[in-house]
């Protein structure tokens, strides 16, 4: 059913929602196929989370992996899926995970074919090793830098990482630039002065960069600033289009073959947040922009919702993004010397677990948390190996809490004493 109130109407066959990874990719595929497609992103800036990220990605069974003599198979890869998911998950996931198993190499290959991207193997391990069909190497893959002369098209107004991006994600596992930042620099002075005179995009900035020169290839429109609103559909309950505020005009977008939602998570909508994941929340590391919208719309023409209660829950540090409070996310849990304990001083959790967030969310019968406030309890070493952590204390006061005793460090963040002590 159109809208007659619209101040301008398009027509094209696809609509994706949102500008990160998962959209352009959608797009570029959509495009590829002979397809019209337009990408609206209600932010001024194009590539949502990934573009923030490290671009890295799992692709099991993938043709770089194969070049290296790294034996796998969809077939392997869905024996880790299958065993790596929560109980009960298979009974409505297993078909989507079978897909995902057979079609991700295949998607990296298109993906190279179709934009001025170039993978590179990471020697990183699958994370649960310990499961079936789980590969010590072969299947985690990150962007090569890229130029961006490579990017023919207009200068994209891709959205900045909160930290510097001339490291390369293979750069950044593999030198150890948390503990020794000045010394790699230094050592790496020519190459990242190169990169930063040729404007060369790195991790996720090169990823989003290369999906929208792909896209831009196939002629897809990419609108910014422009807010979906709600969905249309017909008499019949089949969504046709959008209704999308775009800088106060109403634009009205029509479609053949239908509407992508790919617009991010909820995390910056508190009410449904605090639904899902109650108990505090000191800092979010991700855009404003994830608000749910993709969610709300979904509910409001009867779409189910499955899986709410997932997220990627860790540590993280008090900074400022684009003039706003952020939290940057950083592992230091893993750093020697440190434990993590909860609101009983008690130490839960192995700080190495690589799904922290199941524990940090542990709930209580009655959904409340289990754990939480969670903090992590370090000596003095870790300031002095880790000149980062130093420098992010200093930009915020009050954050670290220093105590000559345990008893009295208890006292500060009002934990038992006597549970510290002995988890210590």
């Amino acid at each position: 059913m159109s809208v007659n109130y619209a101040d301008e109407t398009r027509h094209c066959d696809v609509l994706v929602v949102g500008s990160g990874g998962a959209a352009l990719s959608a797009a570029l595929r959509a495009a590829s196929a002979g397809l019209s497609v337009i990408v609206a992103e209600k932010s001024a800036w194009l590539g949502g989370t990934t573009a923030m990220s490290g671009g890295a990605t799992w692709v099991p069974a993938n043709h770089h992996a194969k070049a290296a003599g790294l034996a796998d198979s969809p077939e392997e890869a869905l024996r880790y899926l299958t065993a790596s998911a929560p109980e009960g998950w298979a009974a409505t996931e297993s078909e989507l995970w079978q897909a995902f198993a057979e079609s991700a190499g295949e998607m990296l290959q298109f993906i190279e074919r179709q934009t001025p991207l170039r993978f590179a193997l990471t020697p990183e391990a699958d994370p649960l090793h310990h499961l079936p069909g789980a590969k010590a190497q072969g299947r985690m893959v990150a962007p090569l830098p890229l130029r961006a002369s490579t990017l023919r098209g207009q200068r994209w107004a891709i959205r900045p990482s909160p930290l510097p991006q001339l490291f390369t994600y293979h750069e950044t596992i593999g030198l150890d630039i948390w503990h020794h930042p000045l010394r790699e620099s230094l050592r790496m002075a020519p190459k990242l002065a190169w990169r930063a005179l040729t404007r060369t995009r790195t991790k996720g900035a090169a990823l989003i960069g290369g999906l929208l020169e792909g896209c831009r290839r196939l002629g897809c429109q990419v609108e910014t600033q422009a807010r979906v609103e709600t969905l249309v559909t017909s008499a019949e309950g089949r969504v046709t289009g959008a209704l999308i505020n775009q800088e106060g005009r109403l634009l009205q977008i029509l479609t053949t073959r239908g509407v992508v939602l790919a617009c991010g998570g909820f995390e910056w909508d508190a009410q449904r947040r605090n639904l899902h994941f109650p108990g505090n929340t000191d800092f979010i590391a991700s855009p404003r922009s994830n608000s749910g919208d993709g969610h709300r719309m979904a509910e409001a023409i009867g779409a189910q919702l499955a899986h709410m209660d997932q997220a990627t829950i860790g540590g993280g540090i008090p900074s400022r993004y684009l003039g706003e409070s952020y939290g940057l996310s950083v592992f230091f849990q893993y750093e020697p010397d440190a434990i993590l304990v909860n609101k009983r001083g008690q130490r839960f959790v192995n700080e190495f677990t690589f799904n922290l967030g199941e524990a940090l969310d542990a709930r209580q019968p009655d959904g409340s948390p289990e754990q939480l406030p969670v903090w992590m309890i370090a000596d003095g070493g870790l300031l002095r190996r880790s000149p980062l952590l130093r420098y992010y204390a200093w930009r915020s006061r009050g954050w670290l809490r220093k105590a000559p005793t345990l008893t009295a460090l208890a006292a500060q963040i009002a934990i038992p004493a006597e549970a510290l002590t002995a988890s210590v």
